[in-house]
C-alpha cells in the first residue's frame, strides 16, 4: 500500500553536498561558517576556480556532484567592470 506524502522518517536524509563559489570572499568565508556540520562542502575561491572559464567549471561541478550550488562570488570594483 502507497502513502503519499511519506512520512519524513520513511527514508534516511542524506546531508546536502554544496559546492560554495566565490569561497574566499565575505559572504562566501561567512556561507562556510553557518554550514551545517553534516554538510559535506566543496569551497573554491576564485584562485581555485574562475567562473569566467566554462570547462573548470564543468569540471568542477562533475567531480563533486552537489545537491545545492550556492554562488557568493561578485565584482567589488563595480566601477571597473
Amino acid at each position: 500500500r502507497s502513502v503519499w506524502p511519506r512520512p519524513m522518517s520513511a527514508a534516511p536524509r542524506r546531508a546536502p553536498s554544496v559546492l560554495v563559489l566565490g569561497a574566499g570572499g565575505m559572504l562566501g568565508r561567512a556561507l562556510i561558517e553557518q554550514a551545517p556540520a553534516a554538510a559535506a562542502l566543496a569551497a573554491y575561491p576564485r584562485a581555485a576556480l574562475d567562473l569566467a572559464d566554462a570547462d573548470a567549471l564543468a569540471r568542477a561541478l562533475d567531480r563533486h556532484r552537489p545537491t545545492w550550488v550556492l554562488n557568493a562570488a561578485a565584482w567589488t570594483r563595480v566601477d571597473d567592470a
